[in-house]
C-alpha cells in the first residue's frame, strides 16, 4: 500500500506592501489579482499551474485578510511596483 503524501506546504514572502504565496516547482509564473482582490481568486487555476511550474501568488496588504500595514501610508503605488520589481528579479 502507498501512503499519501501531503503536498509541500507553501512557502509565503511578506513584503511591507504586498504578500507573496509560492506553491509547485518549475518555470516561475506571477499571478497578480486586480488591486482590491484576494490571491484566492486564482485557486482555479494555481494548483494545476504549480504542478509544472514555480507559481507566485501576489497580494496587496489590506486584502484578504491581510492587515494593511504599510498600505495605509502615502506612495502605495510606486511601493508596490518596487516590491513586485525585487520579486521579479
Amino acid at each position: 500500500a502507498h501512503a499519501a503524501t501531503a503536498p509541500a506546504p507553501a512557502e509565503m514572502i511578506q513584503m511591507d506592501h504586498l504578500s507573496v504565496q509560492v506553491i509547485g516547482k518549475g518555470s516561475p509564473v506571477i499571478l497578480i489579482p486586480g488591486l482590491s482582490s484576494p490571491r484566492a481568486v486564482w485557486d482555479g487555476v494555481a494548483p494545476e499551474l504549480a504542478k509544472a511550474h514555480t507559481v507566485y501568488l501576489v497580494q496587496v496588504n489590506g486584502f484578504g485578510g491581510d492587515a494593511p500595514g504599510a498600505n495605509l501610508g502615502e506612495g502605495l503605488l510606486p511601493a508596490m511596483v518596487a516590491e513586485l520589481h525585487k520579486l521579479v528579479a
